[in-house]
This record gives structure tokens, sequence and C-alpha cells, in this order.
């Protein structure tokens, strides 16, 4: 007679903590880490990381990006309609910026003439105003 096997009452490691790939998604969309993933569904990232082999056929690295694109995604999405949509000024300054290579700054050698005559006549005033305060203290 063939000796049946029993099941082993005390199975080395814990039992298995099932994985939901919808929360997990969720947090990867929203820019979460392995790491912070991990941590939510209390297991060891190194678990996470092997279930994710085994279980979608993808290492982590690759699932996790493409999640996180879906994210970045919708950012730009909803950016794009705040800025174009609502006319959000700062956001149309941003994407013009990051889009059109678009920037504030100016040529440092650039000096408006206007400006000089002004702080030439702000410089005379103050020369003035020292020579007044000396003659006043010198006849005082």
């Amino acid at each position: 007679m063939a000796r049946v096997k029993k099941a082993n009452p005390n199975p080395v490691g814990a039992p298995k903590k099932a994985i939901d790939w919808r929360f997990v998604d969720q947090m990867l969309i929203e820019g979460a880490s392995g790491t912070q993933v991990a941590a939510c569904l209390g297991i060891n990232p190194d678990t996470l990381y092997k279930r994710c082999e085994d279980e979608n056929n993808v290492n982590f690295s690759a699932y996790s990006q493409e999640k996180r694109s879906i994210g970045d995604r919708a950012i730009h999405a909803k950016q794009y309609e705040k800025a174009i949509q609502e006319g959000n000024p700062t956001l149309l300054i941003w994407l013009g910026k990051q889009r059109l290579g678009q920037s504030e700054t100016l040529e440092s050698n650039q000096v408006d003439k206007e400006a000089v005559s002004k702080f030439n006549a702000l410089i005379d005033q103050i020369s003035s105003l020292r020579s007044l305060r000396k003659s006043s203290e010198t006849s005082n």
C-alpha cells in the first residue's frame, strides 16, 4: 500500500498574502514608490517585486513606470485644461517655458537710456543734498 503524504501542519514561512493589484496600480499612478506600496500592504518590498514578476509577468520597475506614466499624463492633461480652457496665467507661463522654451531672462547688458538719465538725476540730487547739509553744519 502506497503511503499518502500528509500536508505539513506547520509550513515554513508565513502564508501568502493576497495583493490587491488595483490598489497597487492606484498608488503607483499617484506616484508612490514600491517601498511605500509594500508598507501599505504590510509586506516586504522584495516580496512585492517578486510577486509582481510571478503574477503580472513583468518586473516591478517596468510595471511601476507604466502606472506612473498614467499619473503623469493625468497631471499634464489637468494643467493643460487649467491653462488653456480656464486661462490660468501662471500655468500658461509655465507651459510656455516647458514646451516652447520661453524664458524671463533679460540681456544683462541692455540698459535703458531713460533709466540711466533718471539714475544720474538722482545722484545729482543726492550730491546737492549733501552740499546743503555740509553748508548748514558749517554755518552753525
